[in-house]
């Protein structure tokens, strides 16, 4: 199994930085990109606008997301959109739903 990776959209790059606090940018509201996107594929979906992209020049590894307890945020939403409980099984085709599915929402 290759190392999962959740896509930044690269048109939405900067702007994630931006919102992001590090040295760069200290006025950041988020601690990290994963809670940057967190947010957005919740925003995203709450106005339920899925946006698909192509392009993304540095994706966040997913075990960032798991130790941030984000992780269920993909369950959530992938369940939501779905309605198929057998999108939360344990399996790569899954993962890869669940994924595409957080990924257009924060997008």
């Amino acid at each position: 199994m290759a190392e999962r990776r959740v896509r930044v959209p690269k048109d939405k790059s900067d702007l994630i930085d931006r919102l992001t606090k590090t040295i760069e940018y200290p006025n950041g509201a988020f601690r990290s990109r994963a809670d940057v996107l967190t947010f957005c594929a919740a925003y995203g979906y709450k106005h339920r606008k899925r946006q698909p992209f192509k392009e993304s020049p540095n994706p966040i590894r997913y075990d960032v997301f798991e130790n941030q307890y984000h992780d269920m945020v993909f369950d959530i939403l992938a369940l939501a959109e779905t309605s198929d409980p057998s999108i939360l099984t344990n399996t790569d085709e899954a993962w890869e739903r669940r994924n595409t599915i957080f990924e257009e929402y924060a997008n």
